[in-house]
């Protein structure tokens, strides 16, 4: 009866979140955050770069893909990143016109 009721209620919880299976945090082990920029750029994250127009987050985040894509050192750092595969999603850049200069402005990118 007891599995019964878990279900059901596991079964009305995805559809009062259309889909979402809310879990408790009971059971989640902590990890140590690993940085691939230190204290900057978590290893593994999600990180959002947003900000207005103009600003340099292209730039920005041009540079820091070279880095990655090439192991090299970022600013204010003295040893190198482990390289790593970097994907670039841009919803208003062109890579003919903003990204690929800017990318080329960064100094080498290792290629597979």
């Amino acid at each position: 009866m007891s599995k019964l009721l878990d279900q059901a209620s596991e079964e009305m919880q995805a559809v009062r979140y259309g889909g979402f299976k809310p879990k408790a945090m009971m059971g989640y082990s902590r990890q140590r955050l690993e940085w691939l920029w230190p204290n900057m750029i978590g290893k593994g994250l999600l990180h959002v770069f947003a900000g207005d127009s103009g600003i340099g987050k292209t730039l920005l985040l041009c540079d820091i893909a070279a880095i990655v894509s090439r192991g090299g050192i970022f600013p204010a750092e003295r040893t190198q990143c482990p390289r790593g595969k970097v994907i670039y999603l841009s919803g208003e850049d062109s890579v003919n016109h903003t990204l690929g200069p800017r990318l080329e402005a960064s100094g080498p990118i290792w290629r597979m």
